[in-house]
Order: structure tokens, then C-alpha cells, then sequence
């Protein structure tokens, strides 16, 4: 947000404007809820390729509705060609989504290239791990909130949006997230 200027950016992109004072707390987004997922049905339409990726019981941040609570979230463990999931989205006249989710990291280590990378459409957007991540410094043990918006002009924003977790990382590291929320913006 830009102080003084009137507008609130993402990306540079003007998202909305408003008087010669707006900023986060006084610009409201119009925004549509496109999806939620807590895992606690079931994997919802994210893919299970195999052992590096799963729904697992050893942590959740959130239930199904969003309450804090729950007895599941997504797994990615490990560096295998299954150390992945993903999930397709219609993004058809969208210009903004904002993804939020809550993630978990455990076992990374400092000295080590240990990333999860968030894709969409294969274009990497977000990493967090250590070295070389776009993120390199995660908070581990604990749940985290992240949230990013992208846009029309940076991705094509069709019927067919997959959005991806890639593990490149260690056989002893974990990640897990949950809570993911996909919402139109403006």
C-alpha cells in the first residue's frame, strides 16, 4: 500500500483506490470465495501421487471450516518424483486471486538447499526452506501464515490454473499446510 497515494498495490497493480489517505485498513477489495480446503474430507481434488505426498494426521492448524482444531493437513516429505501435489482451478475472468494457507516446516537444515516451492502453472512464486529459497529463513515448529496474490497480467488465468507444493529437500524434512483459501479480489 502506497501511504498518501490513494492506492493499494500488489505487484504494482492498482487494486483499488480510494481517498488521499488509503491504505490496508481502509480499502476494501471486493472479493469472491472461490474454494477452502482443510483436508479433514479427504484430499478434496489435490493430487496423492504416492509416498512423498499425503494427507497426514500428525499435525492440522485448521478444520474443514476453517476453525482452528482439525485432525488432518497436506504432507510432502522427502525428495522423491511423488514429493508433490496440486490441484487445478477455472480462474476464467479473474484478474486478482489471493491464496492464504497455514504451513509447517520441520527438520530443514540450515546448511542445506531445502525448499518447498509453490508453482502455478510451473512457474515458481514462492519458496520457503533455507539456502536457496526465495524464503530462506522459515520459521520451523510451528504453523505460519501465507499469503500471496497473483494476477492476470503475471499468469493465464483460464479453466485450467494448476496450482502446485513441490518438495526439494531432504529425506528428513517435512512440510505441511492447511487451510488453503483461494479468493477472487477485485
Amino acid at each position: 500500500c502506497q501511504s498518501g497515494g490513494g492506492e493499494y498495490q500488489s505487484g504494482g497493480d492498482t487494486l483499488c483506490s480510494g481517498g488521499p489517505n488509503a491504505n490496508a485498513c481502509c480499502c476494501t477489495l471486493p472479493s469472491v470465495p472461490i474454494a477452502y480446503f482443510g483436508f479433514e474430507s479427504g484430499a478434496q481434488g489435490w493430487t496423492d501421487p504416492g509416498t512423498g505426498s499425503n494427507i497426514a494426521s500428525t499435525r492440522s492448524a485448521v478444520l474443514d471450516n476453517g476453525a482452528s482444531g482439525g485432525s488432518f493437513s497436506w504432507h510432502i516429505g522427502n525428495n522423491l518424483s511423488t514429493s508433490y501435489t496440486q490441484r487445478s482451478f477455472d480462474f476464467s475472468g479473474s484478474n486478482y486471486i489471493k491464496l492464504e494457507w497455514w504451513e509447517y516446516y520441520t527438520g530443514f537444515e540450515t546448511n542445506q538447499n531445502d525448499c518447498v516451492e509453490f508453482k502455478v502453472d510451473g512457474v515458481v512464486v514462492s519458496s520457503g526452506g533455507t539456502l536457496g529459497c526465495i524464503n530462506p529463513n522459515v520459521t520451523q515448529n510451528s504453523w505460519i501464515t501465507r499469503s500471496i496474490v497473483i494476477n492476470s497480467s503475471q499468469h493465464i488465468f483460464d479453466a485450467s490454473v494448476t496450482l502446485r507444493f513441490e518438495g526439494e529437500m531432504g529425506n528428513t524434512d517435512d512440510f505441511f499446510f492447511d487451510g488453503f483459501n483461494v479468493t477472487k479480489v477485485a
